[in-house]
């Protein structure tokens, strides 16, 4: 189970076309988002309760997080904005244990493009949205799914 869950979070980071450096912007559910910079040898485990960000194999810093405690993660390859890292856009997503449907909101003007992928990192879902939009996942099975839009990732449980 952790490979799996290793595996989808090294997927997450190929989205930002891993460089040397890539940095990790980690949001709580409360308090501020701290950024970690994570060099190629760093590693990313998650349990069932728990993130492990490990910045280098050899030297770096560890830095742990409760799932339940993480409202996003977000992944920025420094290529863009003031110090290599995108302004996030404030993505929320609710409820976060879903049965039906679940509501986008702080995605900005327009549309965009939401993914959801599962635990072992395969995009299961591809819709497009916009301010507001309730997302159907009735059809999928019960699980934890990684919701992306645009460099945003949310968590939600389908029951």
């Amino acid at each position: 189970m952790k490979r799996k869950l290793f595996l989808a979070v090294l997927g997450l980071l190929m989205f930002c076309g891993l460089q040397a450096q890539v940095t990790v912007t980690v949001v709580p559910t409360s308090g501020d988002p701290q950024q970690i910079a994570l060099e190629s040898s760093g590693e990313i485990y998650i349990s069932t309760s728990l993130m492990v960000v490990m910045t280098s194999a050899n030297t770096g810093n560890t830095y742990s997080y409760a799932l339940d405690n993480i409202r996003k993660v977000l992944f920025s390859n420094g290529t863009e904005g003031i110090g290599g890292v995108r302004e996030a856009l404030p993505l929320k997503v609710y409820p976060t244990v879903v049965e039906q449907s679940f509501t986008v909101e702080g995605i900005g003007e327009g549309v965009k493009e939401v993914q959801i992928y599962d635990v072992s990192g395969v995009q299961v879902m591809k819709k497009t949205c916009t301010e507001g939009t309730k997302i159907d996942v009735d059809g999928l099975p019960s699980g934890v799914y990684l919701v992306r839009i645009e460099d945003g990732f949310c968590r939600i449980v389908k029951q």
